[in-house]
């Protein structure tokens, strides 16, 4: 009896004991991560890493920093530096990143995450209606580009087109953003100058629907939308000419 309580006690003390891990693993210890900002700070020390984050070269983030912080009331909070809420913008939206996925990288909250970004958000879009127009509304001046093409686009202020990008949309709006490939997008037009500079984005619009009522929608309803001046057009690549 006593050698098979011996026996018994044996078995139990080792299914208890914590197991044992191969020395291949005992040398194994855990680094602290780096914070949001600091990560930032590496990824702008690097120009390859900082296009593939950011989808821009570091003078260009610096520069745009600079624009946001001095002209559009960007401003830091009691935690987070603006630096690392642009980068955090950024990151998400140049490598389509989920909310989760942010909260991991910037070891932020979820609702810090979801505050920052509508923050950069209006900030963004106050910068973009200040760029995105023309810089002369009467185009006054001919284009160099077109000048060897005289006379054939003699009155051509631009170009027009449309894409399709894609959009996470709730279940119930699904049919609608459904465009004719079959997955869920945004119809969006664009219209650009001649020095390939954009001056009208028009976003918003549901992918289910025909290119020409996007363009008439956005033509005829945005006042934003660069209207060309009485006898200049601007060109639209589907084939159509839209004409002041």
């Amino acid at each position: 009896m006593a050698n098979v309580a011996l026996a018994v006690g044996y078995a139990m003390s080792g299914l208890l004991a914590p197991p044992q891990l191969p020395l291949v693993y005992q040398s194994v210890y855990l680094q602290p991560d780096l914070n949001g900002r600091q990560w930032v700070e590496n990824v702008l020390a690097d120009a390859s890493r900082c296009f593939d984050n950011f989808r821009m070269q570091p003078a260009n983030f610096y520069r745009l920093h600079h624009m946001l912080t001095t002209y559009y009331g960007l401003e830091s909070s009691r935690d987070i530096h603006t630096k690392e809420a642009l980068g955090m913008f950024l990151w998400a939206v140049g490598t389509r990143q989920p909310m989760r996925q942010m909260h991991e990288r910037f070891r932020r909250g979820l609702g810090t995450c979801s505050q920052m970004i509508a923050t950069v958000l209006n900030v963004m879009v106050q910068f973009a209606d200040d760029v995105l127009r023309p810089r002369d509304s009467t185009y006054a001046e001919v284009p160099d580009e077109l000048k060897e093409y005289s006379p054939l686009f003699d009155g051509c202020i631009g170009a027009i087109d449309g894409t399709h990008i894609k959009v996470c949309v709730d279940e119930a709006f699904h049919d609608d953003f459904t465009n004719r490939h079959g997955w869920r997008s945004q119809n969006v037009i664009c219209v650009c100058n001649f020095n390939m500079m954009f001056t009208y984005v028009g976003v918003g619009t549901e992918g289910s629907a025909h290119d020409m009522r996007v363009f008439k929608k956005k033509a005829l309803m945005d006042g934003k939308f660069p209207q060309p001046p009485k006898g200049l057009f601007a060109k639209i690549l589907a084939g159509c000419i839209m004409c002041g």
